[in-house]
């Protein structure tokens, strides 16, 4: 078989699944790493590009569906960066995590050991703990929010995440409504202007106290105290709003300067009897 191309079309089986989720595909010697893509599927897949010499492809088409595969809740999973199981049933996910230990204590502690089933959730939704999403604006000037496309700062918009905090869906949503009543600009990272960059929530299992993080570019921004009263009539539930101020051009989410705007700036937790405080960062 010659050597494969980048944009070539391949026809083969995937027989693994790779440390970050990825499908192994092989067609004869050729591997490559395809997403959404699970063992014991066949079908056709487009190279995309090589990196560290290895290859990297998308679906193009299934011949042969894995049992495991299902009809995913999130309509963007496969576009956004955030999920890569959705579509594989929550009982073949816990299989893999438990392969994947018994694998690295192979591979790398060369020892072949008995490990315990991954302990699953009763419910593999909304569970999540911390949210981070950046904000931009549409061509009608509308703010959005969402999660960064895979290996790209490309946002794809979302309305609900399934896997994030019930609670932070309708916070988002009302900082979305607040920001076009207060005029406050979406930060656009091509142009290097704006303000609000990323609002990060974090909640807390036991004491149910919520924080909000406002992820600036600049350190005052207009209104930004009616705006925080204005969140906190929409959302009374939050306990807590810190701005955070990141103006570097960075891949770093936050910054190092902060202020307290509204309550003590932490959230408290407790877990297995000890009690625990925790910040923005």
């Amino acid at each position: 078989m010659k050597k494969p191309s980048q944009k070539q079309i391949l026809t083969g089986k995937c027989f693994d699944l790779s440390f970050e989720g990825k499908g192994v595909f092989k067609d004869g010697n050729t591997i490559v790493f395809v997403d959404g893509m699970f063992p014991n599927e066949e079908g056709e897949i487009k190279i995309l590009y090589k990196r560290n010499g290895a290859l990297f492809g998308k679906v193009k088409k299934l011949t042969k569906v894995s049992p495991n595969r299902i009809q995913p809740k999130c309509k963007v999973c496969s576009s956004c960066g955030g999920c890569c199981f959705q579509q594989l049933e929550y009982k073949a996910q816990l299989e893999y995590k438990t392969n994947k230990v018994k694998e690295q204590f192979k591979k790398i502690a060369k020892m072949n050991v008995d490990v315990n089933p991954c302990i699953g959730m009763d419910d593999p939704y909304f569970y999540r703990n911390k949210i981070q999403m950046p904000f931009g604006k549409d061509n009608k000037g509308n703010p959005y929010c969402g999660f960064y496309k895979a290996s790209t700062h490309v946002i794809v918009p979302i309305d609900i995440c399934y896997i994030e905090d019930k609670r932070s869906e309708h916070i988002l949503s009302s900082i979305k409504s607040l920001l076009k009543s207060f005029k406050i600009e979406p930060y656009n990272e091509d142009e290097k202007w704006g303000i609000l960059r990323h609002v990060l929530i974090k909640t807390s299992f036991y004491k149910k106290e919520i924080m909000v993080v406002l992820v600036t570019a600049i350190d005052s921004f207009p209104s930004r105290n009616n705006f925080v009263k204005a969140l906190l009539k929409l959302c009374p539930e939050i306990t807590t709003v810190v701005q955070n101020i990141n103006s570097r051009s960075t891949n770093v989410i936050l910054g190092e300067k902060e202020h307290v705007l509204y309550g003590k700036g932490y959230i408290e937790d407790s877990l297995c009897g000890v009690n625990f405080q925790i910040s923005s960062k």
